[in-house]
């Protein structure tokens, strides 16, 4: 049974509604559900009554997490984001990195910085190192690529927002029930995806190659053309992208891949599919983060399951890791290219998990 935790904060009532829409269809599926507010902060409006107030151990508990929170010029209200940064104590724990998480957002109007919410709230836990579940394209508005968002001046009709947080809880609730699972793939296959144009973007993939054959996955490497062929694509398990990243956006090449993979206005190739980035960078701070968060916005359009690197091994990496992804910056020194194949081994080892637990190929 999946322990489903949904944490939200409602203002005017937007939010209670949805988070009990997806308690029922939890529940439906046989899921154990938690419901909880985030504590007010002075000021604020008296909270839901009978809705207990979320707490620290609420997330210890839980196996998966839907998220939810009115727009507040494009972000979660200060309310919602007061909770998220108290988890600090379990990050640093590294407690929060086994969850699988889902975002929620409403604004009042359809071009209100709803996928924005998601987005950051998405940030925030691609910190944790948890596994995020997205949404995909449908003639529904309230499911985008990367979640539920809804517009509470939207035209749709109430029956169309319940099916998009019931499709939407269904996927957090199979990815969960997968990962805590007995099913297995005995030997995961990875696409790991890169061009050879950069003689340093080549060395990281053969680093990221490596991590993931230390790990016992097979890898299948493929150019960004061969990769927009989906039948190349058949059989495998999980996706690594490489990028090489210009004013904090992938190459071009990168870029044309996947609006080849997301831009059919349908779910994409990689649907339910593990998917993460590593990227390289002219110099150090400069645009390393973005890059990789450009790469995740992107491949959830292809309806991918995304997989960061989490929190880094502070006293291994000197605090140098990237939360999001892999990443090294050209011509880098002997101790950057150490740190980076330190943090590819933590990275990739995640990324194997995920895709034995997840994968296409056939269990044992």
């Amino acid at each position: 049974m999946t322990r489903l935790l949904l944490v939200y904060h409602s203002r005017t009532g937007t939010h209670r509604r949805l988070a009990e829409w997806a308690a029922r269809s939890a529940e439906r599926r046989g899921a154990e559900v938690r419901v909880r507010q985030v504590p007010a902060l002075p000021g604020d409006a008296v909270g839901d009554a009978g809705i207990p107030v979320a707490e620290l151990d609420d997330l210890r508990w839980a196996q998966a997490v839907i998220f939810g929170s009115p727009t507040h010029f494009g972000s979660p209200t200060a309310t919602f984001k007061r909770f998220l940064d108290s988890t600090s104590p379990l990050w640093l724990n590294n407690e929060l990195r086994r969850l699988v998480v889902g975002a929620m957002s409403s604004s009042r109007s359809r071009r209100g910085g709803r996928d924005s919410t998601v987005l950051t709230i998405q940030r925030s836990v691609l910190h944790w190192g948890a596994t995020v579940v997205t949404g995909f394209r449908s003639p529904s508005n309230e499911l985008s690529p990367y979640g539920v968002s809804v517009s509470l001046q939207a035209a749709a009709p109430e029956p169309a927002v319940v099916g998009a947080v019931d499709a939407f809880v269904e996927s957090v609730i199979s990815v969960a029930a997968d990962l805590n699972g007995v099913r297995r793939v005995r030997c995961p296959t990875i696409a790991l995806v890169a061009d050879a144009v950069d003689a340093d973007l080549a060395g990281l993939a053969d680093v990221v190659a490596a991590a993931v054959a230390a790990d016992g996955a097979s890898v299948v490497r493929l150019g960004t053309e061969a990769a927009c062929d989906p039948d190349r694509l058949t059989g495998i398990d999980a996706v690594a992208v490489g990028a090489t990243v210009r004013v904090g956006l992938p190459d071009v090449r990168v870029v044309a891949m996947l609006q080849e993979w997301g831009g059919s206005g349908k779910k994409g190739p990689l649907a339910g599919m593990p998917a993460t980035g590593f990227v390289l960078t002219t110099a150090e701070e400069d645009g390393a983060e973005a890059g990789v968060l450009a790469l995740y916005t992107s491949l959830m359009h292809a309806g991918a399951v995304i997989v960061p690197s989490g929190r880094p091994d502070e006293p291994v990496l000197g605090g140098a890791g990237n939360p999001y992804g892999t990443s090294l910056a050209g011509g880098a020194s002997t101790a950057s290219w150490a740190a980076a194949h330190t943090e590819a081994a933590d990275h990739m080892r995640r990324l194997v998990r995920v895709a034995g637990r997840l994968g296409r190929s056939e269990a044992v």
